[in-house]
């Protein structure tokens, strides 16, 4: 052990050395502190929700703890409750479709006719028509 290592540094010293005043440093680190418990709250009460519903989303999520944040006076946008989930992998991932997507023709727009129905090509810019 080297002598300069058995007495502990003042945090007023390290606060000076790195332009901070003590009292910006201990609010800091209250800061950090809510932040992390409230992320911690509302993490076990998006578990307790998904224990219930399994596949509700990230936006109906921040809507039913709506009451819950304003109980435990939190706050949280949608962007960063969408990456606190993200952070602890709570997402629910977007389910793939089984039926194939295909041309939906049944709308109210004009509906041009096929062109090319009977054309042969044999060339660019040339074609032949069968009819």
């Amino acid at each position: 052990m080297n002598v300069g290592q058995k007495r502990g540094r003042k945090i007023t010293a390290l606060c000076s050395l790195l332009g901070y005043s003590r009292q910006a440093f201990y609010q800091q680190v209250e800061a950090m502190e809510k932040k992390v418990l409230g992320e911690e709250l509302i993490i076990q009460q998006v578990l307790k929700i998904r224990a219930r519903q399994k596949r509700v989303g990230a936006r109906k999520l921040l809507l039913m703890l709506e009451s819950f944040l304003l109980e435990h006076k939190l706050q949280i946008g949608r962007d960063g409750f969408f990456a606190l989930l993200s952070k602890h992998n709570l997402l629910v991932r977007m389910r793939k479709s089984r039926t194939p997507r295909t041309t939906c023709s049944n709308h109210w727009m004009k509906k041009y006719p096929n062109l090319t129905v009977g054309v042969a090509v044999r060339a660019p810019n040339t074609f032949t028509s069968f009819c």
